[in-house]
């Protein structure tokens, strides 16, 4: 599982963003690189691809997880 029970939205965005390096997005490079190519897989398959670069769209993933609420 990748979310604990005590995970909230803003903690799951900032860990993206950490793993990220700051940017709205994040690349499968930067997910395998904290995960390793297995563990990633089934993440990477979750997440939306990001609008204007070649990445994935964390906030969209974060948003179907807790719901639309925040952006």
């Amino acid at each position: 599982a990748y979310l604990a029970d005590n995970d909230t939205s803003d903690s799951l965005i900032d860990s993206f963003r950490q793993m990220a390096g700051g940017k709205e997005w994040v690349t499968k490079e930067d997910i395998a690189a904290v995960m390793g190519d297995e563990e990633a897989r089934p993440l990477l398959e979750a997440l939306a691809p990001y609008d204007s670069e070649q990445g994935y769209d964390y906030n969209a993933f974060v948003r179907t997880v807790y719901g639309s609420g925040k952006k």
